[in-house]
């Protein structure tokens, strides 16, 4: 099942009527050219460009990041600027981080769709992906294009109306090659650690049946691995980083509004086809993270969209043996009001992220709200449209101040803040090595030493998706915005 917006369809009809038997490329102008800016004097931000510090990310890899529509790279202490023009929605590394696949969005800014693009990280042999490959599409749980872990190459499952549907293996140079599943609706593409296998939700016609199944990339045979009961759709979360297990949730009646709220969370293990279901969690795969041996898996578990209430992050065994441990608890601090106790605002803990290492988890903490639906109203009994907008705008600011950077063991204990990082966390991410902590923060992307030591901005305003800055019940797609190649 596809997890995109209504709307969608329109979009990329619009980028399909503009498709060509050759590749369009990006104008010859300095994004092809790889103008870059010095660390020593990085520009001033404008109400059209971003501002940065190279000099704060050296040694910790290659940036990929968009701030009003255009996309810039930085890396080795300079910055590139991609795109000059329209609107750049999530960028993605190849796995040798020589490539950039991104959208360009027709239509709106943030439409739920557009045309595929491949780009060299100097903005060197930019093009578009040619034919029904090129036909992206994504949303909150899922994207149409993902890297291989292990080669450069592309799985795309385009849409199935204009476009034939099916999954694609794109090439950054030459043709896509179509491998299975022609003319049938094709969930989010995900990879197998060792590159070998695609795993993708297929929906059968008719019986709206969703199958998860895995296609061989050097044969292109597809198994089918669980099948789920007529329409019931599978929204896959991801592969165990062992490459046994898959992650996914199974939603009754293709259902968005079901989903929004919250479904079980499966873990199928491909030797055994056993299914364990773990608590029920909100279907954001960013949401998920698993220990580097796959042992385990930190998940927010919560029901209900809103994402200030009844959230917490636990470690759960994926093989439903050991059940799941609630993180920060252990530590005397009060954690989210887990399951079905909506009524106590409580703590929240957001945003779990494994080190490297195994022997942390990062989270975000924050001041739970309570049960309510949104960010509107005001504090009188009647109000105006301005009046509702500035006391929205005041709440969602108070409530940033509450969101802190916290370091946990994966049992539970030594539960620390990292008080250096600042408030306003999201989206915190681990550097290869476990020494730093790249996360946003003010809507820039900033970068913070674990042992200790100021955090440091690092790029920004970066742009957060289409329901910034209060996000869907509180959620923002950074990764719309951002990705860091480690």
């Amino acid at each position: 099942m596809k997890p995109y917006l209504v709307g969608l369809l329109a979009v990329a009809a619009a980028a399909a009527a503009v498709l060509l038997n050759l590749p369009p490329r990006l104008p010859a102008t300095a994004s092809t050219l790889g103008a870059t800016a010095t660390p020593s004097l990085p520009p001033p931000a404008t109400a059209t460009s971003p501002s940065w510090n190279a000099a704060a990310f050296r040694g910790l890899g290659s940036l990929a990041f968009v701030s009003h529509g255009l996309l810039y790279v930085m890396r080795g202490g300079a910055v590139t600027q991609i795109t000059h023009s329209g609107t750049t929605i999530h960028p993605e590394w190849s796995h040798d981080g020589q490539w950039l696949a991104f959208v360009r969005a027709s239509g709106a800014p943030y439409a739920q769709g557009g045309q595929l693009w491949l780009t060299r990280a100097d903005g060197s042999d930019a093009h578009a992906v040619p034919g029904a490959a090129g036909q992206a599409w994504f949303g909150p749980s899922g994207e149409s294009y993902a890297w291989s872990p292990t080669a450069d190459v592309l799985a795309a499952t385009p849409l199935t109306s204009p476009g034939p549907g099916g999954l694609y293996l794109v090439p950054p140079t030459g043709a896509p090659v179509p491998t299975a599943f022609a003319g049938r609706d094709v969930g989010s593409p995900v990879w197998s650690p060792d590159g070998t296998t695609v795993a993708v939700a297929v929906t059968a016609a008719g019986t709206r049946a969703d199958t998860l199944e895995t296609v061989a990339v050097r044969t292109g045979a597809a198994t089918v691995q669980y099948r789920a009961p007529a329409l019931t759709g599978l929204i896959i979360a991801g592969y165990s980083p062992d490459g046994g297990r898959i992650a996914f949730w199974v939603d009754p009646d293709h259902s968005a509004s079901i989903a929004a709220d919250g479904l079980p969370l499966s873990i199928l293990d491909l030797a055994t086809r056993a299914v364990t279901q773990l608590p029920k969690t909100l279907t954001y795969p960013a949401w998920l993270s698993w220990s580097p041996g796959g042992g385990s898996l930190a998940v927010v578990e919560g029901v209900n969209r809103w994402i200030w209430a009844g959230k917490g992050v636990v470690a759960c065994d994926p093989t439903g043996r050991l059940g799941c441990t609630a993180l920060l608890r252990a530590a005397g601090v009060q954690a989210g009001s887990y399951g079905p106790q909506f009524g106590n605002p409580g703590m929240v803990t957001l945003d779990p992220a494994w080190s490297p290492s195994g022997k942390t988890i990062a989270l975000v903490q924050a001041v739970g709200r309570g049960n309510v639906g949104g960010w509107g109203g005001c504090p009188q009994a009647t109000c105006s449209a301005t009046a509702s907008q500035a006391y929205a705008t005041q709440q969602l600011a108070a409530w940033l101040k509450t969101r802190v950077l916290w370091l946990v063991d994966p049992n539970g204990e030594d539960a620390r803040p990292l008080r250096s990082a600042g408030t306003g966390i999201y989206d915190p991410r681990w550097s290869a090595g476990g020494s730093h902590i790249v996360y946003i923060r003010n809507d820039a992307i900033w970068e913070v030493p674990v042992a200790g030591g100021p955090a440091e901005r690092v790029a920004g305003p970066i742009d957060a998706g289409p329901d910034a800055p209060y996000g869907f019940y509180g959620y923002l797609r950074w990764s719309e915005g951002w990705a860091w190649y480690r």
